[in-house]
């Protein structure tokens, strides 16, 4: 019975240590993620720089983009056609280039340009989800029958 008990303190002394040091080992590795955490937001350290530059590739990415809205919003079109081809070229590839050629349709629709519309609605319906296929259709039919007026 008494070797029993040894061994069931023993085993207990030894788990608790595991858990100890385990516990202690995540602590470190919380503290060294905290540490990358506090440079990137510490000036003048690597992390901070590599940050600000990700932020500024971002920027640039949608600037045009908010170019384009901006320009739509108040009326002009030819503008904001500009602004969102140069976006495009930026942006190709991603959830913004889908973006820019929606706001490209729509500008091309408001100056007239159906064709230049309807191109860009052919670009959009293969990425586009089942319900917003639907309505870009419609609106491409609608556009479709301008063109052959």
């Amino acid at each position: 019975m008494k070797i029993n008990k040894f061994i069931l303190v023993v085993s207990f002394l030894c788990i608790s240590l595991f858990v100890f040091f385990g516990l202690l080992k995540l602590k470190n590795k919380v503290l060294e993620s905290d540490k990358v955490a506090i440079e990137s937001f510490t000036p003048g350290t690597v992390a901070y720089k590599s940050r600000l530059d990700i932020q500024k590739e971002a920027l640039k990415e949608i600037e045009h983009i908010e170019k384009g809205f901006a320009y739509q919003k108040v009326g002009k079109y030819d503008l904001a056609i500009s602004e969102y081809l140069k976006a495009i070229e930026v942006v190709k590839g991603t959830n913004e280039e889908f973006v820019a050629r929606l706001e490209l349709s729509k500008c091309y629709e408001e100056v007239g340009e159906y064709e230049l519309a309807t191109k860009e609605i052919d670009w959009l319906l293969p990425q586009s989800n089942p319900e917003f296929k639907k309505e870009l259709q419609e609106r491409k039919e609608r556009l479709l029958k301008l063109v052959n007026q």
